[in-house]
């Protein structure tokens, strides 16, 4: 399996012209390879502060692309999410803090870049020594990942 010939490791972020620039100190909703993260492979943590008068409410995610969700609320975890976007919180009365976690996976990191075919989930060798044909391109295509859309915690009745 062919690999890119180089990987750089430290704080810095990647753009969409694949140059190193700053990481980013806020990341809003959507997909974070178009955020600074082109060839991202690790974990993003997203951080909420919020207020509450009950103790417990459920958690819906919106659209999200990761390879897993790991929930916590005041520091202690609440569930993970592999399919679907419900999860129970349970809460304190007053000030409390959100942690929604999505995991990456190593996809944008090792490819395969350049194929366009993306019915299939499977990857194979010849995914990665594509240099022709019709589902090859020289542009490099990674998949979106992130919290995509608006979260919602909704109360539930104590």
């Amino acid at each position: 399996m062919e690999l890119e010939d180089i990987y750089l490791i430290g704080n810095f972020g990647v753009n969409l012209q694949r140059e190193i620039v700053s990481e980013p100190k806020r990341l809003h909703m959507g997909d974070i390879t178009q955020q600074g993260y082109f060839h991202y492979a690790g974990s993003m943590i997203y951080r909420f502060r919020f207020q509450s008068d009950c103790r417990k409410a459920e958690l819906v995610l919106g659209d999200y692309r990761a390879a897993l969700i790991v929930v916590r609320v005041n520091r202690k975890t609440a569930g993970t999410i592999m399919a679907g976007n419900r999860l129970e919180l349970q809460l304190r009365t007053g000030e409390n803090n959100l942690e929604i976690e999505a995991v990456g996976s190593n996809r944008n990191l090792m490819g395969p870049f350049h194929h366009t075919y993306d019915g299939c989930s499977r990857i194979g060798w010849k995914d990665f020594r594509m240099e022709e044909g019709e589902d090859y391109t020289p542009e490099y295509i990674v998949k979106p990942y992130g919290l995509m859309s608006q979260i919602k915690i909704i109360r539930l009745d104590d």
